[in-house]
């Protein structure tokens, strides 16, 4: 709550967060379980022109995997992957974990023989 009460204090004295700032409030949601809140941060930097990162998508991608979103994990994967930022293997293992959690055991061999072979798209 203290790292997304900061953030708020930035916006209300009109000081323009960065990618560094909204990835410690996405990791913030994280720890909090907070997947949604997560979420709507990441969906509100491109109107504060702040451009998402790997560290940003990261932290993002594993809070909603926390969350047990499977759904919503691939689609910041595959986002992410549209970007042009290479989805990393922290970013890869966060998906296969939450897919195996969510029983999508096909999906999650799938995306695991992926990494194996070193192609994550």
């Amino acid at each position: 709550e203290h790292a997304l009460r900061c953030m708020g204090n930035m916006l209300d004295v009109s000081t323009t967060p960065d990618a560094v700032t909204y990835s410690a409030a996405i990791s913030a949601c994280k720890i909090a379980g907070q997947w949604q809140r997560a979420l709507l941060l990441l969906g509100q930097m491109p109107a504060s022109s702040a451009a998402p990162n790997i560290v940003t998508y990261g932290a993002a991608i594993s809070a909603v995997a926390d969350g047990r979103q499977w759904r919503l994990t691939l689609q910041l994967v595959h986002h992410m992957a549209t970007s042009r930022l290479d989805p990393d293997d922290i970013c890869m293992m966060s998906l296969i974990s939450v897919c195996e959690k969510g029983r999508q055991w096909q999906l999650a061999g799938h995306l695991l023989n992926k990494i194996t072979k070193g192609s994550h798209h």
